[in-house]
């Protein structure tokens, strides 16, 4: 019996600290995602400024490929 409790508080202090590692992950990437957010904002005033409705071949594609991997990875803008 006594061994068995003891099994439980080992698991459970495990499972604490894992849970614990998971919100700290959590956290980083929901700053990750919102920098990313605030970065694709800018970058598209900044185009819409910039170009006055014009957008340069590179300018398309640049913001073409990116797009295309956050759609890849399931970011959401």
């Amino acid at each position: 019996m006594a061994d068995d409790c003891s099994r439980c508080r080992e698991e459970l202090a495990r499972l604490t600290e894992e849970n614990a590692a998971l919100r700290r992950a959590a956290l980083a990437f929901g700053s990750l995602a919102e920098r990313l957010n605030l970065a694709l904002q800018e970058e598209r005033k900044l185009r819409q400024r910039g170009t006055s409705g014009r957008e340069t071949a590179e300018a398309v594609n640049c913001s073409t490929s990116a797009t295309a991997r956050m759609r890849h990875s399931g970011v959401q803008s």
